[in-house]
């Protein structure tokens, strides 16, 4: 993150816990203490130490903002519009290049809405073409007065939602262990706390926060995070403004936590 970033990730992190917890709660990376955690409070008679992280990819958030710029693409080649779906990493400038023609292709051996893997049976070079653009997935409709025939691109978000909030443990345990995470871990690991927690903000990009969406829903997961040292605490929040704050501690396992309102979403 940028420093600017940092310290507004932090000071909601900040908010988030002290409406929480009812306990005040201090930024600590400032006034010179150089390679210190984010947030520090105490509980209970213990000290803990937060660090803050935001949790979004930079490259997808990239190609999402060049597809956005773009909008949709009118061609009077085409009969149908058609949505297209790319991956991450895929390379948008060859993309907008080679689909036009590739979608005309399709339309003219009838193609519309079926798995790509299918159009292996039919022209094993397109399906190899599409996976190099990155192409996941495209189907068609009837064009519209709105949306004459042409096409849409849209990043392919990824992860693992078909557990509902079961795979948010997995997740973020995964995560934290990571090496993207080393320099969370090493701040933690110089805190000197009885306690040592990570707050992640976790992009939409990431399907696996999508239960952190939900405001309406009071589900936890059942399953303990499995925390790499020397994390033992966790908490949970997206960047929507109606987020839910999700906690996991020692001693109380999945909270609901509240936002800066002081409302449990």
């Amino acid at each position: 993150m940028t420093p600017e970033r940092e310290d507004w990730a932090a000071e909601l992190a900040r908010q988030y816990i002290e409406a929480t917890l009812k306990v005040p709660v201090e930024i600590w990376d400032r006034g010179g203490r150089q390679g210190a955690h984010d947030l520090r409070y105490e509980l209970g008679g213990r000290s803990v130490a937060v660090e803050v992280k935001l949790v979004v990819e930079e490259d997808y958030r990239a190609l999402e903002r060049r597809i956005a710029d773009t909008g949709y693409v009118r061609d009077s080649r085409l009969s149908r519009m058609w949505d297209i779906r790319l991956r991450r990493g895929a390379r948008f400038d060859r993309a907008m290049r080679e689909i036009p023609r590739i979608l005309v292709r399709l339309e003219q051996i009838g193609w519309q809405d079926e798995p790509l893997w299918q159009l292996r049976n039919i022209d094993v070079e397109m399906e190899e073409i599409l996976d190099r653009l990155g192409v996941t997935a495209l189907w068609s409709h009837p064009p519209t007065p709105k949306h004459p025939p042409g096409f849409y691109l849209m990043p392919q978000p990824w992860g693992d939602w078909d557990k509902g909030i079961e795979q948010l443990p997995t997740f973020v345990s995964d995560l934290l262990a990571g090496a993207k995470m080393e320099r969370l871990r090493r701040q933690l690991a110089n805190a000197e706390a009885d306690e040592r927690h990570a707050f992640l903000f976790i992009g939409w990009e990431h399907t696996e926060a999508f239960p952190l969406h939900q405001s309406g829903s009071h589900d936890l997961p059942l399953t303990a995070p499995r925390l790499p040292q020397p994390v033992d605490g966790l908490w949970l929040a997206s960047l929507s403004e109606t987020t839910r704050v999700l906690a996991w501690s020692q001693d109380r396992g999945w909270f609901e936590g509240r936002t800066a309102s002081g409302k449990r979403q």
